[in-house]
């Protein structure tokens, strides 16, 4: 897995052993696999790759059969109703992990005690572009993606965009996509070519909302009624990162009067497509396809992690 730019990726797991098990990455010395110069035909060498591991998924629940999908959430798009069966249906464990540039990575797995690395023996994957895989190794399948929104196109040319959102929430959900300057979601604040604040840092939230609601760095979608769509053509800046943000039963300015540091309990929330600026510190948006996404509307415990709530899909036309 070469790497061109750092980047935060997250896994949702959808099938697995269920009990002793392991996925993860491990980062090697050369396309080849080498680790410490070791091959990994040499002796030493898993006991070498696994001082290096880091887990990903580990004994985790398996998605329910009835959870959003890709294809469910396509279908949603043109006939809401199909959300229905989604309901209360467990999405699949979520995990996020931080690649870094010019580095290679192999996956391993460890079923039992059997361990399987993908320099030899490669997983299936099935790719639907624009940062978006479905791969299963050794009887484990699971999503990788990133949660931010690349626009093709030349750096700052306009490139239209056609928006579709299917809904199957009570609450009446705001979404809104805001430039950002890395695929990590850092905000760059004056302009030096460095990043200034990190989805974990204090004021990045109101940083990031006032961006959403300013016309030239940010858009504001139309959310339809409970299990309606709705559609926006809209106008992106081509070679552009987008975040995303979902509020419940609020604005932006209700945010940014109320809790601009986006506190737990402490008004309404904006929920973050990184989860680092989420107020209970987890995943909130969840990658479907190359441009396709599921959002969760509930903060913390109390929430049901089908991720159906808002399904938003991108279209460069």
């Amino acid at each position: 897995v070469p790497t061109a730019s750092d980047g935060k990726i997250q896994l949702r797991l959808i099938e697995s052993p269920q009990q002793d098990y392991e996925l993860g990455w491990i980062e090697v010395d050369d396309v080849r696999g080498r680790i410490d110069g070791l091959l990994s035909t040499d002796p030493g060498y898993e006991a070498a790759a696994l001082a290096r591991k880091e887990i990903i998924f580990k004994n985790q629940e398996n998605a329910s059969s009835d959870a959003l999908s890709a294809s469910i959430a396509n279908t949603s798009l043109q006939s809401p109703g199909s959300l229905v069966q989604t309901e209360h249906q467990f999405f699949g464990e979520l995990s996020s992990t931080q690649l870094n540039a010019d580095r290679h990575y192999m996956l391993y797995s460890r079923i039992g005690t059997t361990t399987k690395f993908s320099i030899n023996e490669s997983p299936t994957i099935e790719s639907d572009s624009r940062g978006y895989h479905k791969l299963t190794f050794q009887g484990i399948t699971a999503e990788i993606g990133t949660n931010a929104v690349v626009v093709p196109g030349l750096l700052n040319q306009d490139v239209s965009v056609q928006t579709s959102i299917s809904r199957a929430a009570g609450f009446e959900n705001l979404v809104a996509l805001y430039k950002v300057d890395d695929l990590t979601g850092g905000l760059d604040t004056n302009n030096d070519q460095t990043i200034d604040l990190r989805p974990d840092d204090l004021g990045y939230a109101r940083e990031a909302l006032i961006r959403a609601a300013d016309s030239l760095t940010g858009v504001t979608l139309t959310t339809p009624e409970n299990f309606g769509r709705s559609e926006d053509n809209i106008v992106l800046m081509g070679g552009t990162i987008y975040g995303m943000v979902l509020i419940p039963n609020a604005s932006i300015e209700d945010v940014l009067d109320q809790n601009p540091q986006n506190r737990l309990n402490n008004g309404p929330n904006a929920l973050f497509s990184f989860s680092g600026a989420n107020p209970d510190g987890l995943s909130h948006v969840a990658r479907l396809g190359s441009d396709l996404f599921g959002f969760e509307d509930i903060v913390g415990s109390k929430s049901d992690r089908d991720f159906n709530d808002i399904v938003l899909n991108i279209d460069y036309l």
